[in-house]
């Protein structure tokens, strides 16, 4: 859930500064034998700067500023949405909160790698991580770090996680994430470097 919420509205906050309304009240589930294999939005309302070229569209929330930008985003996507999600998933299979909320900011930190990979601009993709992250009122504060690695010539953005989602304890896992807690920062870098060479 967490990464196909997250992953499309980090994207389009990072490449074109736009927001999507996407508390839950404006989302829509599609469900196939039990499990949802689609989201869409009840309404393609979204936030924009007077700047944007999709500032006159009738849908659209034209804010003053980047800051205002940025507050509708931990809104929407974190105050209107994941927060309730979490906090759902506590009341109803007692999932912890530390533990979900480790998750959710795992995820906004794979956004940020494959955007870093990718990006015509990697110092505006690390600079907002540096918001995300760095904001002592997000439900993300504190749950990891990133970073610029780089090995042979090639650089990458990841995170170093500052809490265990346990899927090393799931069916489907042996192993640990590449950013574990678990794992000694010797043994992460090794598999960020991995990582790297595959990128070559």
């Amino acid at each position: 859930y967490f990464s196909r919420l997250t992953w499309p509205v980090i994207a389009q906050y990072v490449i074109a500064r736009r927001v999507p309304q996407v508390s839950l009240t404006n989302l829509a589930f599609h469900q196939v034998g039990g499990r949802i294999d689609a989201t869409a939005l009840n309404s393609p309302s979204f936030a924009v700067l007077s700047t944007d070229p999709a500032a006159g569209h009738p849908d659209a929330e034209v804010l003053p500023d980047e800051a205002a930008l940025y507050l509708r985003l931990k809104e929407w996507l974190f105050d209107a949405n994941v927060r309730l999600v979490i906090a759902a998933l506590h009341r109803s299979g007692r999932a912890s909160l530390k533990v979900s909320r480790n998750a959710a900011a795992a995820s906004c930190s794979q956004a940020f790698n494959r955007l870093y990979a990718l990006a015509d601009a990697p110092d505006q993709v690390v600079r907002d991580a540096e918001v995300f992250f760095g904001d002592t009122e997000s439900l993300l504060f504190g749950q990891l770090t990133m970073e610029v690695f780089e090995h042979q010539g090639v650089r990458g953005f990841f995170s170093r996680r500052a809490g265990c989602c346990l899927w090393w304890r799931s069916d489907r896992s042996n192993d640990y994430c590449s950013n574990c807690i678990l794992l000694p920062r010797e043994q992460q870098d090794e598999r960020f470097r991995e990582m790297l060479e595959g990128r070559r």
